[in-house]
């Protein structure tokens, strides 16, 4: 007999069998062929024949395919059809043997997007777009490099959830919309050593690199001379030590004095 029992998914995955079952009349034959899951396909109804004969299931995707082909249990739903409405098949057990016996369908339910994502956005996760590569945006609305000023962009191109920074003078809300990280009067503008933002080439915050500050013990260096106390080690300023081969603190010449 077919027993099916419908389990919640709790999140695993296993990869699809990529192989139908053996034909046991012909052992060593795939009576069923191959076939392999689309990119973002998933089986979303199950048939089984009356036969009840493993190599009689049927698999429908929501790419509108039946899997296996015909040659793999004809026309199947004859013992049962299942499906579940904003569900897909996250993986299936069973009891060991040929028989379709103590099936276990595990389901998952499908992610949802509202608004949906646009320009063929693919929804992986709640309210998570995927973007075709000529696409951006958190729904997918943007389109890349088309001279406009669309979506949630602050320019043309650029801010927002475009993907891309703004260039000094452009228009911004935050920050984060300018390469320089800093956004005032709704202008990215030019980095300074005063700003109060790690930007412009700095070391640290206004220290270290172009800055004629240098950055005190502690703080994020890339060479000696971005450190008050000229010892940078592993990318961090040091306090001067009598054996670090460099003259500073109070010494009048390299480690002395």
């Amino acid at each position: 007999s077919i027993s099916i029992t419908y389990v919640p998914s709790d999140g695993t995955t296993t990869v699809e069998r990529k192989n139908g079952q053996t034909d046991s009349t012909n052992p060593g034959i795939n009576k069923c062929g191959s076939f392999t899951l689309q990119t973002d396909e998933k089986i979303i109804s199950i048939n089984g024949k009356s036969d009840t004969l493993v190599d009689s299931l049927q698999f429908v995707t929501n790419k509108g395919r039946t899997i296996p082909n015909s040659r793999c249990g004809g026309n199947g739903g004859y013992a049962f059809n299942e499906t579940k409405v904003g569900y897909y098949v996250s993986y299936i057990s069973g009891a060991v043997g040929a028989r379709l016996d103590a099936i276990k369908v595990y389901w998952a339910p499908f992610p949802v997007c509202s608004p949906s994502c646009q320009n063929g956005g693919t929804c992986t996760a709640s309210n998570t777009c995927i973007c075709l590569s000529q696409y951006t945006g958190t729904k997918c609305e943007i389109v890349n490099n088309d001279n406009k000023k669309d979506g949630d962009e602050t320019d043309v191109d650029c801010g927002g959830s475009s993907g891309k920074k703004c260039a000094i003078g452009k228009a911004c809300k935050v920050n984060t919309d300018c390469d320089n990280v800093l956004c005032t009067s709704g202008v990215c503008q030019s980095p300074s050593c005063s700003d109060g933002l790690k930007n412009g080439g700095e070391a640290d915050v206004d220290c270290g690199g172009p800055c004629s500050t240098k950055c005190d013990n502690g703080k994020t260096c890339s060479s000696t001379t971005d450190c008050v106390s000229k010892v940078c080690s592993g990318n961090q300023c040091q306090a001067p030590m009598n054996h670090d081969n460099v003259m500073n603190g109070d010494e009048t010449d390299v480690d002395c004095g």
